[in-house]
């Protein structure tokens, strides 16, 4: 009998109806997004869902729930016309460009590398609720959340709020009886219950917080917190109570890539450098040059984009009216490390003996570019991990990478002081620079493939053409050699035009 109902369950659960969870799960991606923006995961999550729904109504139709499908749709197709040519949603990267392994900016809470998602979400919630509710004369607060862990973050977020006075566990512990106990943490709150706790606390008011988790997809959390403001006898102050809610997206998953990612990028510099070194006879310490210049790379921009993020337009503009601080983040993140890098070796240099860098200005310029395509992995995989397939991510970011690290290598010859390569090639690289990070943060992928071909290929005609000059340079030197061996000869007949052709080509007498 019981293998019989269990296969009966199997065969519910694999041909049954699951419309109300996937609309479900649509309508709770839809409010994500409308923090999140467009062309981000929970995006691609929320259109997802709703295909899904489609598929469910196929099944077994029904006009109630085509209407309420229908309408969600129109809703997060709307949403995507209005944001689409906003900063924002043109960019979907650029809330991210600051984030790093073990920062994370106001505009990326949300995501976490480090804490459970779970700990980001409830804190997330907790303090928009904080500063929700309509607080008299520090309110007194408890929170009756099932999870004791849930309520010891929401303890601690309302207790570093000057404005209420938070209750830890224990003390309604010593309030409530056992029954009185498991309907609070029920949530079923009774005139008897609230009474005990006004008079504990000697106030005409109480606010109790509950915390809800939603069904999502594993890898991302959201709760509702609700902030309940209560008078004697179970009277609530709905003026005066709160809803919020908080999410977080469990980014914890993506260590392995991006740790692989980094150690990859530094292994494509130490091998070049090790051909240079066997090549060109460069001595052991460029390794260490060259991994200066990686740091340099990885670091600098974590340093400089949140000084540029200070005067950063709103997100809402017209993409148009924003274009400028793209160009200048991309310009920070992708060309200043390289022409940085010779004030900061000299800084380090004060303190530490090291090589001289005159002359490496290639590999060096490489190296930085390597560390730069680190920096960048890191919003690359939060706005798209979710999105595309391993396949294409790696395919993407491969040719974002060939671009980027050609751009490099041809940038630092120019810088470097001690190769004679034209400086007005500089301007090349500005342009270029500007338009692989326009490429890699547009909300079209294309746009990063064709400005990585279009890199690639100026990259190789310019170290071209800077090959060319230098045979050309080469020849010129041999035959002023030439020419001067057969001036000063002993049988070479001194006529009246010698002094001059000498001054002219640079012989000295």
């Amino acid at each position: 009998m019981k293998k019989i109902v269990l296969v009966m369950a199997m065969i519910l659960l694999l041909f049954g109806n699951n419309f109300d969870k996937y609309f479900s799960y649509a309508q709770n991606y839809y409010w994500l997004t409308l923090d999140e923006g467009i062309k981000s995961s929970v995006y691609f999550k929320a259109k997802k869902y709703i295909n899904l729904a489609y598929e469910e109504l196929k099944k077994e139709p029904n006009k109630e729930n085509q209407k309420k499908l229908d309408s969600l749709n129109k809703e997060l197709n709307n949403f995507y016309k209005i944001k689409s040519l906003t900063m924002d949603g043109y960019f979907p990267m650029l809330r991210f460009i600051s984030t790093s392994f073990f920062f994370f900016p106001k505009k990326s809470r949300q995501h976490t590398l480090q804490k459970p998602a779970d700990f980001i979400a409830v804190e997330n919630a907790s303090e928009t609720l904080t500063e929700n509710i309509d607080i008299d004369n520090q309110t007194h607060v408890f929170f009756n959340t099932p999870n004791p862990i849930w309520n010891e973050i929401a303890f601690e977020k309302f207790n570093s709020h000057g404005d209420y006075y938070a209750h830890l566990t224990q003390e309604i512990v010593e309030v409530l009886n056992d029954k009185e106990l498991a309907q609070f943490y029920t949530n079923n709150i009774t005139p008897t219950i609230v009474n005990k706790l006004l008079n504990y606390t000697n106030k005409e008011k109480i606010c109790i917080v509950n915390l809800t988790k939603t069904p999502l997809e594993v890898s991302d959390l959201y709760f509702t917190a609700y902030g309940n403001v209560y008078e004697k006898d179970a009277e609530i102050e709905k003026e005066d109570s709160a809803v919020t809610f908080g999410y977080s997206i469990d980014e914890r998953g993506k260590w392995p890539i991006l740790i692989t990612s980094h150690i990859l990028l530094l292994l494509i510099v130490l091998i070049a450098t090790l051909i240079l070194v066997k090549k060109q006879n460069q001595k052991l310490s460029l390794f260490v040059v060259v991994f200066i210049g990686f740091m340099v790379g990885r670091i600098l921009p974590w340093v400089l984009v949140p000084s540029l993020e200070t005067f950063m337009p709103n997100g809402d503009l017209n993409v148009l009216y924003t274009f400028w601080w793209v160009f200048l983040i991309g310009l920070a993140i992708i060309l200043a490390p390289i022409y940085g890098m010779n004030y900061i070796y000299a800084k380090i240099q004060n303190y530490i003996s090291l090589p001289s860098i005159s002359g490496k200005g290639g590999i060096i310029g490489f190296s930085i570019s390597a560390g730069v395509a680190g920096y960048l992995f890191v919003p690359f995989i939060f706005t798209y991990g979710d999105v595309l397939s391993l396949v294409q991510i790696i395919g993407y970011f491969s040719l974002f990478i060939v671009a980027l690290l050609l751009s490099g290598y041809a940038s630092g010859k120019i810088l470097d002081k001690s190769d004679k390569t034209e400086e007005y090639y500089l301007i090349v690289f500005v342009f270029t620079s500007v338009m692989l990070f326009v490429g890699l943060i547009h909300t079209d992928l294309m746009w990063l493939s064709v400005s990585s071909i279009i890199t690639i290929i100026i990259s190789i005609i310019i170290l071209k053409l800077r090959k060319k000059e230098i045979k050309k340079d080469i020849k010129k030197v041999e035959i002023k050699e030439d020419i001067e061996k057969s001036i000063l000869g002993q049988n070479y007949y001194q006529f009246k035009f010698y002094d001059e052709i000498s001054k002219n080509i640079g012989i000295k007498k």
